[in-house]
């Protein structure tokens, strides 16, 4: 697969810096070649000045007996022109050239300036070199900086990145194109994928702390024990669910030999649904156990979670106390979505109870205790006893289908005959075969009493 190449809006670092290069070269070796031309061409009138100056003064001097010492051996070009070492009386040396012989010769005396001439073109050439040298330095280094400016930033970014500060939009802050807008693109998105994982990991942090307070608040709202009773076969189980939740089931022992039976669930979820659900299990547990009537054990109940629970908050409860001794049970309900369920041995029908009653904590007293029904039931040899949450209802399969009341009722049924143990482990399993590997949302609280057959 062929690599796109992106779009940087600009020219890159390269081109950049290679035609900046290009221009300050040209401006600073074009201004340093002027220089030089200039100051070699007033050397050189200099030089030609004082050598015509030398040559007057010499051959005047010359003239005048002024050469001390003359070469040995001359030489004559083709023109005829003679020319002659000499040693003038001042020391210095110099070339005599001679045209002519006798007194109708010419002569012209030339000194030696070719070491000065070059001393002073060396001088040029080494001055002219520092200077180039010296202003493509100060070119290089200003231009060095105004390119690593924007790469300053970015690595103070990036630093800032790696220490966890906040996302910002650096390409706002580098201006111009190429590279390095395209590595300040590139940032933008890294700091806003840092911020998603900066959340992210928040949030899993904040989960992982909600699953850890909902494992603890899960066990400390269920009872530790099940109650054992002659001729009858208790039990329940407790599902959780994916999100921190009030559901709740518990059981109550009474001096006389009754059993209490309650299920219990905030509407809500999160750590504010588990903190009411410990305050009202700490009211029911209180009430249910200290008083014997169950609607006044209701109507206090409900009288102090109207006054604590915040507005919005439903608390929903069935409870059945059970009288082991006469083989009937006392049901109450405060609002529950799902009725008791009392399967019969005799003719193998299903059968609900729900007693009229508002939810916990809906209203202060009057209309609560009003309208608050209590129902007695039988309970013959083999007939069994269900309350659950709503959860038990509103699982769905992997297709998002709930379960729904029928197929809850349908799943029971088929179920009730079997001894506990046995009842909640069809019962689990098919709740949990509903959801597959899929974390279950609600959670489901169900408790369940069974008369053995052989009870008189």
């Amino acid at each position: 697969m062929a690599r796109v190449r992106p779009e940087s809006g600009g020219l890159g670092l390269a081109a950049r810096f290679a035609l900046t290069t290009f221009c300050v070269l040209l401006v600073v070796v074009g201004l340093g070649a002027w220089a030089l031309f200039s100051t070699a061409r007033d050397i050189a009138d200099r030089y030609e000045r004082d050598v015509r100056e030398d040559a007057l003064v010499a051959t005047a001097s010359a003239n005048a007996g002024g050469i001390v010492e003359r070469a040995s051996s001359s030489t004559r070009s083709q023109s005829g022109v003679e020319r002659s070492a000499v040693v003038l009386e001042d020391g210095r040396t110099a070339v005599e050239f001679r045209y002519g012989r006798g007194d109708e010769s010419a002569r012209l005396v030339v000194v030696d300036r070719d070491r000065e001439l070059a001393d002073e073109l060396f001088q040029l050439v080494v001055a002219a070199v520092a200077l180039v040298v010296l202003v493509a330095s100060i070119a290089s280094w200003i231009l060095a900086n105004r390119v690593a400016r924007p790469l300053r930033r970015i690595v103070d970014d990036v630093r800032t990145l790696a220490q966890g500060g906040g996302a910002q939009r650096y390409r706002e802050r580098v201006k111009g194109g190429g590279e390095v807008v395209l590595l300040a693109r590139a940032l933008d998105r890294v700091g806003e994928e840092l911020a998603v994982a900066h959340r992210a990991e928040l949030e899993l942090g904040l989960r992982e702390r909600e699953l850890e307070l909902a494992e603890q608040v899960r066990e400390a709202l269920l009872p530790l024990t099940t109650p054992l009773v002659p001729d009858y076969d208790v039990g329940g189980m407790h599902l959780p669910g994916h999100e921190l939740s009030g559901v709740f089931h518990d059981f109550y022992e009474y001096g006389d030999g009754r059993v209490g039976l309650l299920v219990c669930e905030v509407l809500g979820e999160g750590v504010p649904a588990a903190i009411v659900g410990a305050i009202a299990r700490t009211y029911l547990r209180g009430a249910l156990t200290g008083l014997s009537d169950v609607g006044e054990a209701f109507a206090v109940v409900n009288r102090e979670l109207a006054r604590d629970l915040p507005r919005g908050v439903v608390v929903t409860a069935l409870f059945a106390v059970l009288q082991p001794e006469e083989g009937r049970a006392t049901v109450a309900c405060a609002g529950h979505r799902l009725p008791l369920v009392r399967t019969s041995a005799a003719d193998g029908k299903l059968r609900v109870f729900q007693p009229e009653g508002v939810a916990l904590g809906l209203d202060a007293g009057p209309v609560f205790e009003r309208t608050l029904a209590v129902q007695d039931l039988e309970i013959a040899p083999g007939d069994r006893l269900v309350l659950a949450t709503s959860g038990a209802v509103t699982t769905p399969d992997a297709d998002g289908q709930e379960l729904g009341e029928r197929g809850y009722f349908t799943l029971l049924h088929q179920a009730a005959s079997a001894p506990t143990h046995d009842f909640l482990r069809t019962v689990r399993r098919a709740l949990e075969d509903r959801t597959g590997d899929e974390p279950r949302r609600t959670a489901i609280s169900l408790v369940t009493v069974r008369r053995e057959p052989t009870a008189h």
